[in-house]
């Protein structure tokens, strides 16, 4: 009891509640320090950041393209080089946020390219979009800017620049060929530029892949004909070696250079250019000889239905990637679509000396008399006997 009377008396004295009217009083002097922080001499509080933005690829303008649809957009650049593209550059929440807290002088750049962040290698590799004020886009905070297909397709990693296969300084060309680089990355940069020495504010990779997978084995590949039908078969591409695998696609003919079926019946899953530059039929993947729907990764076999019996078709399988390009068919495989002998047609109708007649069962116990009164009559007579003897026996093993 001694101790903790001591203990008790240790205890500081109670001080009285802060008044209320104190605690507003301080936050509203807090708050005026921290706006002269922010706004005293230019100084800044906070500064962007590549969370601060977003970078959309719109082909119409209002609608952004997924990761995946952008891949397969600028797949056909090789032959759209002039189609518009529209680049949206947006501040997102915290962009939004942040408007007021930074210095607003200087411009917003938006280029394309290879380091367009370095101003000693920007002019050979990098393209310059669009400049604008920083404090103009601040107050939209978002901004489109249209540019073409050919742009952004276009590979600068080497110093110079290769376009539809033509060397050149983002001087758009006549004609579109393949690009002699098949596969790299193209980036859109987003710099703010005040004393000349650009800051990166965001970028954004495209993913520029023109190589096509490679074709299913072709000594594994067999077609055969079946009742209005052919059916193809093949070895699956491994998945662990071509990871950007989208699946299958059936390409067919009807007496080596006719189309199958009416145009549009199926979607291609892959891109092409246009005929002129890529070739006819099955072999130029030609999208009017498309047989089937996109076939998943997993499938090794496809039946190509509503076909005429007696007609030879020709059937090639491709293997399709992410970006829509399709494995060129080395090989074409034909077979006939034949009528298939169903179990009643070989029961009534497989005895070449008796057209419409049993070759076996229970017309065969009148064979020779089957066509008259009499034969007719012997045949149901013996199947009557039959139905009784296994009558009968059920009965006995009661």
């Amino acid at each position: 009891m001694g101790g903790h009377h001591a203990c008790s008396k240790m205890r500081p004295p109670m001080r009285p509640p802060i008044s209320p009217s104190l605690i507003a009083a301080a936050a509203v002097l807090l708050t005026a320090g921290t706006a002269a922080a922010q706004f005293d001499g230019g100084t800044t509080t906070s500064t962007f950041g590549a969370e601060d933005f977003f970078i959309g690829v719109q082909h119409v303008p209002g609608v952004n393209l997924s990761d995946f649809d952008v891949a397969r957009f600028f797949n056909r650049a090789r032959c759209d080089c002039d189609e518009t593209v529209y680049l949206y550059i947006a501040l997102t929440n915290s962009g939004f946020a942040k408007r007021t807290t930074v210095d607003r002088t200087g411009n917003i750049e938006y280029w394309v390219g290879t380091d367009c962040a370095n101003t000693s290698l920007r002019d050979q590799r990098c393209v310059m979009l669009k400049s604008d004020t920083l404090a103009a886009f601040l107050n939209m905070g978002r901004d489109t800017i249209p540019t073409s297909a050919r742009v952004l397709s276009t590979y600068t990693g080497g110093g110079g620049s290769v376009d539809g296969g033509v060397i050149t300084n983002f001087t758009p060309t006549t004609t579109c060929t393949t690009p002699q680089i098949e596969s790299f990355d193209q980036t859109i940069w987003v710099l703010s530029n005040r004393t000349g020495s650009p800051q990166q504010l965001d970028i954004r990779g495209v993913h520029i892949d023109l190589t096509p997978p490679p074709t299913p084995n072709p000594a594994q590949t067999t077609l055969q004909g079946g009742e209005q039908a052919v059916v193809i078969s093949w070895e699956g591409i491994n998945s662990s070696v071509i990871t950007d695998m989208l699946g299958y696609q059936i390409l067919c003919n009807r007496g080596g250079e006719l189309q199958v079926f009416p145009d549009g019946t199926f979607q291609p899953g892959y891109q092409t250019c246009p005929l002129t530059s890529e070739g006819h039929g099955v072999e130029g993947l030609d999208v009017r000889f498309t047989c089937s729907e996109l076939l998943a990764p997993t499938s090794r076999s496809f039946r190509v239905k509503i076909l005429q019996n007696d007609i030879i078709y020709g059937a090639a399988v491709v293997a399709i990637d992410r970006s829509g390009n399709a494995s060129t068919p080395v090989d074409i495989l034909y077979a006939r679509a034949t009528h298939t002998k169903s179990f009643y047609d070989v029961y009534r109708n497989d005895d070449p000396d008796h057209p419409g007649l049993a070759s076996g069962g229970l017309c065969t116990l009148a064979q020779g008399d089957a066509g008259t009164p009499r034969g007719a009559l012997a045949a149901l007579g013996a199947g009557i006997a039959i139905g009784a003897a296994i009558i009968m026996r059920r009965r006995r093993r009661r």
